[in-house]
């Protein structure tokens, strides 16, 4: 938020504004220091933009790994009811076969 929120005297207790640190947008810290309440924080850093992912992968390649039934047996198709299914990339989802 570029401009501090609105925020009462009794929003963060004396231990909070003591001992956290506020963490605000970047170009934004000369704001916070100078807003009511915001100012009682004793440790106020800027934050970047990043967004703490190094990288990232992508594949259309995606396929089905595992299939298990509800009670956890591994299935060797798709089988009326729920199945969770397990792809290459590491994710599981849950879909339901009429």
């Amino acid at each position: 938020m570029k401009i501090p929120a609105k925020i009462e005297e009794n929003t963060f207790d004396t231990e909070t504004v003591l001992d956290a640190t506020l963490y605000v947008p970047q170009g934004c810290i000369e704001k916070y220091e100078n807003a009511d309440y915001w100012r009682y924080f004793q440790v106020i850093k800027e934050i970047g933009t990043q967004t703490g992912i190094d990288s990232a992968t992508t594949s259309d390649d995606v396929k089905e790994v595992a299939r298990y039934g509800i009670n956890g047996q591994l299935l060797n198709g798709p089988t009326n009811g729920v199945n969770i299914v397990k792809y290459s990339d590491g994710t599981t989802k849950r879909v339901m076969v009429k």
